[in-house]
């Protein structure tokens, strides 16, 4: 005689084919280059901006990678710099 198995009562999540533990660090890699071509891009225009050769200072990782936090920081403070602007008007 057969034992039926018991019935497990998953939650729907757990049916995943990825457990969303493992969506961090794929998502950490294909962030990681975005990041650092964003770093790149704005340090790039900082020098730009005041006419110097990019050659002139080159940056390492860490250093592009510093640079895009605050790119990413700069933008968001402009961001809702100008958000709070147009609510006070009204």
């Amino acid at each position: 005689m057969d034992t039926p198995e018991p019935t497990s009562h998953k939650h729907p999540a757990s049916r995943l084919p990825i457990s969303l533990t493992a969506w961090v660090p794929i998502t950490l890699a294909l962030l990681t280059p975005l990041l650092y071509l964003n770093g790149k891009a704005f340090y790039e225009g900082y020098l730009t901006y005041l006419h110097l050769n990019t050659t002139m200072f080159p940056q390492d990782t860490a250093d592009t990678m510093m640079s895009a936090v605050t790119a990413w920081l700069s933008a968001s403070t402009y961001g809702l710099a100008g958000v709070t602007g147009f609510l006070n008007l009204y």
